[in-house]
């Protein structure tokens, strides 16, 4: 992949990232939209660096945040074995 393999790297920890603070109770959320040079100026990151991915990551405000829901589709809905 070339130096495209750096965005498939940092997708592979932001997921792992993502998971662990998930179970530590705390709430994140994938961000890409964002002005690259406004982000490195407010952070102080220096030129010769790229943001390609920020999150939030906080205790969420309400107690409910996590509740799962009855809308969730069975496994045997999502999963397939030996066929598409």
């Amino acid at each position: 992949m070339g130096e495209m393999s750096m965005l498939l790297d940092v997708s592979i920890a932001f997921t792992h990232l993502v998971l662990a603070a998930r179970t530590e109770g705390l709430g994140t959320c994938w961000i890409g939209a964002f002005n690259n040079s406004e982000i490195k100026k407010l952070l102080c990151i220096p030129d010769e660096y790229e943001v390609v991915a920020a999150t939030p990551l906080g205790f969420p405000e309400s107690e409910n945040a996590f509740s799962q829901t009855s809308k969730r589709k069975t496994i045997d809905e999502i999963v397939s074995t030996n066929k598409f």
